[in-house]
């Protein structure tokens, strides 16, 4: 049997977000996100985050462990 996994979360917007404009799809991206695993240790990510501003809906989220460069 599978345990869900639990997880804590810190989240900043910082200096670091980044907007890029694909049509009518804003794609936010920043890396100012920490997961927090069953051990109690903080992992960053990189999260990216695509808006459709004119359904005002979002089409897409991704997160990959890392920094951006």
């Amino acid at each position: 049997v599978a345990r869900p996994l639990r997880c804590q979360l810190q989240w900043q917007v910082s200096e670091r977000l980044q907007l890029k404009n694909d049509g009518n799809v804003i794609t936010y991206i920043g890396d100012e996100i920490k997961f927090q695993n069953k051990f109690g240790a903080w992992q960053n990510y990189i999260y990216s985050c695509d808006f459709d501003i004119t359904k005002k809906s979002v089409v897409d989220l991704r997160l990959d462990p890392g920094h951006l460069p």
